[in-house]
Parts: structure tokens; sequence; C-alpha cells
């Protein structure tokens, strides 16, 4: 990328390599390549295999003034889910001509130093979605992999950011390039776009749909099209994802809504905990979300049943979150208290060593 904000009409591949951000003294990891290899802030090396996105952090909001504060602000509360990078996308539609235009903003380091003010300031719009990465294979300096993912094809503009990993990932990169398609990142949230992009389904929304069910593994998702946002949970539930309300904070005082991958950040946005996205449940907001208060749902098949990932109360999540129903600091306490029944401290006599 040789700009901080792009507008990014189809997926780009690299003809001669990719070149991975290790260490950058300026924290503006879009700035042209050749340029901070040039300035000795870049130190270039070719890709390494990029293949997990177990522990990130996923925000949306929808209908929201001044968008991308709140997604900040959610992104914020999200930090501890992810430290090396950052993204977030906005949609803002022209007043005069009513066309719509994605605005990109990513980067390397935490929250605060991939955002500073003129950036936010810069992505204008009523909705945004964002991330914060945390990959636990090589590749972690590789631009090309964070997030958000921006597109635009056939059906218009669309935007990704997703936590987990697919585990049919490899069967599906080896059918696309068999196809001859061509391979932005080596990390398996791409695989969705390119899903969506070949499906022949009519409208994004059954497209979006017709992409989840080819997938299997583990993924809590946010998709950000023009006219609509959508939550979704994979069918077996591995990974958290909630819906909050912004009351009287969308234009005119309509009511605003965001969705995040725990409820810490809801908090730190100001906004009401509505509840979570249940397992293999696609959610879809509109303007018919913030008309009615309603949100239109479609339902994956389940084929396993639920199967939650227990590391999220032991090691991802912040202890004042609550996922998958319950508070992460209650259920830590209840460990402990089940560890010391199942395992007592053994007696020992007064005067035994």
């Amino acid at each position: 990328y040789t700009s901080r904000f792009t507008r990014e009409s189809h997926i780009y591949a690299p003809t001669s390599g990719v070149l991975y951000a290790k260490r950058s003294r300026t924290g503006r990891s879009q700035e042209s390549a050749t340029e901070m290899a040039s300035s000795g802030d870049l130190d270039v090396d070719y890709a390494e295999p990029e293949e997990y996105n177990e522990k990130c952090g996923v925000f949306g909001t929808y209908n929201v003034n001044k968008a991308a504060h709140t997604c900040y602000y959610g992104l914020v509360g999200l930090q501890h889910r992810g430290q090396e990078g950052a993204g977030m996308v906005t949609s803002h539609a022209d007043p005069k001509t009513n066309k719509v235009d994605f605005k990109l903003c990513r980067g390397v380091g935490l929250v605060t130093d991939v955002f500073k003010h003129d950036d936010i300031k810069e992505l204008e719009g009523q909705h945004a979605i964002g991330h914060t990465r945390y990959s636990t294979a090589g590749g972690k300096n590789a631009i090309e992999g964070y997030q958000p993912f921006c597109v635009k094809y056939r059906m218009g503009n669309l935007a990704l950011c997703h936590n987990g990993n697919l585990s049919n990932a490899q069967e599906l990169r080896n059918f696309f390039e068999n196809q001859g398609v061509l391979m932005q990142s080596t990390v398996d949230s791409e695989l969705f776009l390119h899903l969506i992009s070949h499906s022949k389904r009519q409208s994004q929304l059954d497209q979006i749909f017709d992409a989840a069910s080819q997938t299997e593994g583990a993924f809590s998702c946010i998709f950000m099209t023009e006219t609509f946002m959508c939550a979704l949970r994979d069918p077996n539930g591995f990974r958290p994802l909630c819906i909050g309300k912004l009351a009287g904070r969308g234009p005119n005082g309509t009511d605003g809504y965001c969705i995040a991958s725990e409820t810490c950040s809801l908090d730190l946005c100001k906004a009401e905990y509505v509840r979570d996205v249940e397992p293999g449940e696609m959610i879809v907001i509109d303007k018919n979300t913030v008309a009615t208060g309603t949100f239109s749902s479609l339902r994956l098949p389940q084929k396993f049943g639920t199967s939650q990932c227990i590391f999220e109360y032991v090691y991802f999540a912040r202890p004042d979150s609550r996922v998958f129903g319950e508070y992460v600091t209650k259920v830590r306490r209840e460990l402990g208290r089940q560890l010391a029944r199942e395992h007592p401290v053994p007696l020992v006599a007064e005067g035994d060593p």
C-alpha cells in the first residue's frame, strides 16, 4: 500500500515476493515499502507462512455518529486480544451523489499507535468495523495479512474482520490456486472473500451465507457492505461474539448498534449489552433494524453440537467480560473452587515438616 488510506478495487497479489514490516519506528506500516526501506524504518524480508488467527478482537458499529471514534474505543477495549496490529474500515455515503466509499486504515502496533487524531478524522462515516491482531504462527509482520480486509467486486464494496481459524483452509486454498485465483496473503480469513466473490447467489447476504456454509472450524466474523452489516458465528460456537445497543447515538437521535468479541468493549463505548450471537447464527443489522429495533437472523447447519473454547475463560478474555453467558471472573473463581474440591490441600499434623 502506498498510502495510509486506500480504496481497494480488488485483491492484489504480489508478483515478486511479499514485503514485510519487521520494524517500523514511525508506526506507519502503510507507507511505501521502498520509501521506508530507504529511510531505515523498514526491514525487508520474504514471506513466512501465516496460518492462525485465534486470539484476535473484532468490533463493528452501525448507524453511529462518528463511527470511527466509537470503533476506536471498542478496539481499545479489545486490546488484550491482540497487540501486533490493528485496522479499521469505515463506510461513508456522499450526501450529493449517495455513492458509498470505504476507507481503510491499518498498521503495526497498539491501537493508540496505529490510529492518531488525523487518522480518525479521515475515517468518515456512520458504519465501521475494526480488528486487533494476534497471530499464533509465523508471518506476524506481514502487512498484507492485517485486517480488516477491504475489497470491491461485482456486487460493490465489502469489508471483513475475522477471529478464529478454518480447519479446511488448505483444501479451499488449493482449490482457488488451481483455479488461478491470486492470493494476497496466507491468512485463511481471505478465503471468505474468494468464496463470496465466486458464489453464484444473487444477493450479497446470500453470498456471505453460501461462503460460510463451505467453511469449517472456528470463526467469529463481521462483514460490512454498502447496505448492511452482519455478524457471523460458527456452528460450534468456538469464539464469542455479542451485540450491543447505542441508544440515541445515530443520526437524528436514532439508535446505533455494535458487535464485539467481548462485552468489556461495550462497556468502554457505553453501549448496552443486548445478547450473544448464537452458535451458527448470522445476525443482519440494516436500516430495518434501526427503524424497528429487530434483527434478521439466518442459521448455519449444525453438525457436531456446541464446543466452546475453554481458553476464552482461562487465557483470552478479560476478567470483567461476559463470555458464553457467564462472567469470566466468576468462572475462574469457580474453577479454583472445583480444583480445591478435587485436589484439596493435604492435612499436615502440627510439628510435621
